[in-house]
């Protein structure tokens, strides 16, 4: 792949279908469809929104997963702080049984419900200033611009029989016009109620009388990252175990939530702090070190989805548009950098009708939420997690069968010189991952495990699935020694050099999905299929002339593109009758491999069984997909239904 990498010897569940066969096994470890090792959890920020993110850790407790770590920032700060030090989704939000829509942790600390986090004047400036803004917008700053001109206007009109009256009134009106501009500049309410209950809870997970720190939360076996804007030195503020162990996360959390205009900067160590969402509101990144040392750890990141951008047009008039579309883009729009590049990644986007400051949560919006945000992410997690990679596994495995099978009825196994028990095999799909524009991961291949190439990332320049992915014709490679080939050359690829399979003597690169890149969004480009083995392609036995090389690795290809078109993973499909791969005179190029001469009986055996496997596998891959997809939309419909029927049902 020169590049991806596993043991095979075939399974005994799916043998090769010929009599006196050699039997090809492959260790294969199925994912556990029950629970998730190792995952580092990140919550965006999103005011009262991030009440979502307790139905996405409902989500993820139920499939028992073990959570390494937590980040936030903003709203999403508090969750993490909450989840870092051992809170469940349960004991921070109640949404079944008698106690729907209580909090125990609030409850533990005095509290009813999230709104009591601030103190009764900050719940007043909430109410009648900051909500009316989100709320109106340009209406009620015309309204506020409107009564203060009207107060000009009395004060020139006392000015005519009193001028002493009036100028009074003027300046009077001036003065408190400025002070509540500056009152809004520097924030109308304040986190300290919220900082202190916080606190409090935290002390009370962990029994301890001091207010806690990164480094309690670390030694109880949870890392925590929250980030934060330091307004004073203009630039962003992490908090961890490793940066500010000694750091109170009460106040890092307070810092993080501290919105401009909405809350007073919270200050730490003598400088002003605010929300960080200014800089960072998904911070996928605060745990880059963690996943290098925990390769197969699983990053996931609940993000809250702008309502704005779903399903409307957008309103590009006027000024409050502008400052409205500013304000958006840098709270949601920095995800998909903050996204990018980053291995072993699922987002989910949550959406919820909750509005940004409702922390009161009323009429059973906070337990629909919860409901909604639980079904979606557990529908979507058995998706990506477990039915996408299970779906291309299957795939590969098939081609690894029929493969095999060939290797197995060759008149020339006799006088193989590798032995039977070392036979290896490998079927493996490269894909462009999000974010990358020059590189090539290999995922959901068959027969992956044990070999140090696996997962490896190929550069689209100077590797074999590089050339096949750019040029879209397939190519057949004959390969003496992996190491020392004309492919990953140059200082920069040295490390990969080592990882590559010294046994490989021949790989089969076949492009899956034409792409147009005028019609075809760029994250969605092609993949390249990849089968190798370390038994010379002499010994197979296929006397293919390079027309049915073609063929052969056409229809091959035809059963990953099925995968992918089935599962909508590549939206830009080929129009009707256009062929796969791109027009040449030869699509398939032979390096180093010598075609028959003309067809033989052998290879027309071949090409016969090679149709016959994919048919065969494209109807039950398709059958198998259908129900998954089915069984998606079902689990999330059934959910809702029942959140529905169990609403109604409620005395009113």
């Amino acid at each position: 792949m020169l590049g991806q990498a596993v043991d095979i010897h075939a399974d005994d569940s799916r043998q090769a279908p010929a009599a006196g066969t050699v039997r090809i096994e492959t260790p294969r470890r199925e994912p556990n469809p029950d629970t998730l090792d190792d995952v580092f959890v990140i919550f965006e920020g999103g005011g009262a929104k991030s009440v979502a993110h307790i139905g996405a850790l409902r989500a993820l407790e139920r499939r028992g997963a073990e959570i390494r770590g937590a980040a936030g920032t903003s709203a999403g700060a508090l969750i993490a702080a909450l989840v870092a030090a051992g809170y469940s989704a349960d004991e921070i939000y109640i949404v079944e049984g008698k106690r729907t829509g209580a909090s125990p942790v609030l409850e533990s600390v005095g509290l009813r419900v999230a709104r009591d986090l601030f103190r009764r004047r900050d719940k007043l400036a909430l109410a009648l200033v900051i909500k009316p803004l989100l709320a109106f917008g340009k209406w009620a700053i015309a309204l506020a611009a409107l009564v203060a001109v009207a107060g000009l206007v009395g004060a020139g009109y006392w000015a005519a029989t009193c001028p002493a009256c009036g100028l009074t009134l003027a300046l009077v009106e001036i003065l408190l016009l400025l002070l509540a501009g500056r009152r809004l500049l520097t924030g109308l309410a304040s986190l300290e109620r919220l900082h202190d209950k916080l606190d409090e809870g935290l002390r009370l997970r962990l029994g301890l009388d001091r207010p806690i720190t990164f480094g309690d939360l670390r030694q109880r076996g949870r890392s925590l990252r929250i980030v934060a804007t330091n307004i004073d030195r203009r630039t962003l503020r992490l908090f961890s175990d490793k940066t500010t162990p000694e750091m109170p996360v009460a106040d890092a959390v307070a810092a993080s939530m501290a919105m401009p205009f909405v809350f007073r900067p919270w200050r730490i160590e003598g400088q002003r702090h605010v929300d960080g969402a200014l800089v960072s509101n998904l911070p996928v990144w605060t745990f880059d070190e963690e996943r290098q040392l925990f390769p197969d750890a699983l990053t996931i990141a609940f993000e809250i989805a702008d309502p704005q951008s779903v399903g409307r047009a957008p309103d590009s008039r006027g000024v409050a548009s502008l400052l409205a579309g500013i304000a958006r883009s840098a709270m949601f729009g920095a995800s998909v950098l903050e996204r990018r590049a980053t291995t072993h990644l699922h987002g989910f986007p949550l959406q919820t009708a909750v509005e940004l400051l409702d922390f009161r949560l009323k009429g059973g919006r906070g337990v629909r939420a919860v409901r909604h945000a639980q079904a979606y992410v557990e529908a979507e997690l058995d998706f990506h997690l477990f039915d996408v990679p299970r779906h291309y596994q299957e795939a590969c495995k098939d081609i690894h069968d029929g493969i095999c099978g060939v290797l197995a009825r060759s008149p020339r196994l006799a006088v193989c010189p590798v032995p039977p028990d070392r036979r290896v095999v490998r079927v493996s799909v490269a894909f462009q991952e999000a974010g990358s524009l020059d590189s090539l991961r290999i995922r959901h291949g068959y027969g992956l495990d044990g070999h140090a190439d696996n997962d490896l990332l190929l550069p689209i320049r100077g590797s074999p699935a590089g050339d096949v992915y750019t040029s879209q014709v397939a190519r057949l490679f004959a390969i003496h020694d992996a190491s020392t080939g004309p492919w990953l050359r140059g200082g920069q690829n040295r490390h990969r050099r080592r990882l590559l399979w010294p046994e490989m003597r021949w790989l089969f690169a076949i492009p899956i999905s034409s792409y147009d890149p005028v019609q075809a969004p760029a994250e969605s480009r092609p993949a390249v299929l990849l089968v190798d083995s370390n038994v010379p392609i002499e010994f197979f036995g296929l006397d293919l002339t390079e027309d049915e090389w073609n063929w052969y690795g056409r229809r091959l290809g035809d059963i990953i593109e099925m995968v992918d078109r089935s599962l909508h993973q590549r939206p830009h499909e080929r129009a009707p009758g256009q062929p796969r791969l791109a027009s040449h005179e030869h699509e398939i190029t032979l390096d180093g491999v010598v075609p028959a001469v003309t067809s033989s009986a052998r290879g027309k055996m071949v090409l016969a069984d090679a149709d016959a496997l994919a048919a065969a596998s494209e109807r039950r891959l398709a059958s198998d997909i259908t129900a998954t997809l089915a069984r998606r939309a079902a689990w999330i419909a059934r959910l809702l239904d029942a959140e529905v029927a169990r609403v109604s049902s409620q005395p009113r």
